[in-house]
């Protein structure tokens, strides 16, 4: 994928899309702008409210590599890092 990404010239990222909603642009503005001062320390977390996953990969252990952490907690993780 890099090699194709640079022979393309074109960007590449992993799925973070939760990164480019509304509330944390405007959160990463205000970061980025100083207003929380320095941060030293972060605590997150995320409920799934919408619906229930319906691919076998979240409900079935032997298929799901990972979870709930790997579904939704490299989401919150991103955007905590972020």
């Amino acid at each position: 994928m890099i090699d194709a990404r640079d022979k393309s010239g074109k960007l590449l990222m992993t799925a973070q899309h939760f990164r480019f909603s509304g509330k944390a642009k405007a959160m990463k503005s205000e970061i980025d702008a100083g207003t929380l001062g320095d941060i030293y320390h972060a605590r997150s977390w995320l409920l799934r409210r919408i619906a229930i996953p319906i691919r076998p990969g979240f409900l079935m252990k032997k298929h799901s590599g990972g979870g709930a952490t790997i579904d939704i907690g490299v989401h919150i993780l991103d955007l905590t890092l972020e």
